[in-house]
């Protein structure tokens, strides 16, 4: 969950909005689901959590329930 990465990386959610350009309201709803995640937030994201953007993508749809993962 991008909310587990945060964490990981001991940010607040003030902090990623700091880095975001947004409100803290914004991260928390982006975390919850509730607000879509803008394009330009993953490369900035990626760096702030050290992962890569793919990553941020991944965790985001998975977490939307827009991404199934193909079995092989």
């Amino acid at each position: 969950m991008l909310k587990d990465l945060r964490k990981k990386m001991k940010l607040t959610q003030e902090e990623v909005a700091r880095e975001l350009n947004i409100h803290r309201d914004t991260v928390r709803n982006i975390e919850n689901g509730t607000s879509s995640l803008n394009a330009e937030y993953i490369p900035i994201l990626a760096k702030l959590y050290e992962t890569t953007e793919s990553e941020i993508l991944k965790i985001y749809l998975k977490e939307r329930g827009e991404l199934h993962e193909q079995r092989a």
